[in-house]
């Protein structure tokens, strides 16, 4: 859960197989990078501070 301005409690969801086409796709041999998934971008940039 995070937190927009205001500081109140929000649960995003976003569901279309465009932000981690591999993991949608169950694709066992490939695995989504910050250049195939929206996801895996966000998550490298918010654990390196967003630099």
């Amino acid at each position: 859960m995070g937190e927009v301005s205001g500081a109140r409690a929000v649960l995003i969801y976003l569901c279309d197989a465009a932000f981690t086409p591999h993991t949608a796709q169950l694709d066992e041999t490939a695995s989504d990078t910050e250049r195939t998934s929206f996801f895996v971008a966000a998550r490298t940039m918010v654990r390196d501070g967003g630099q």
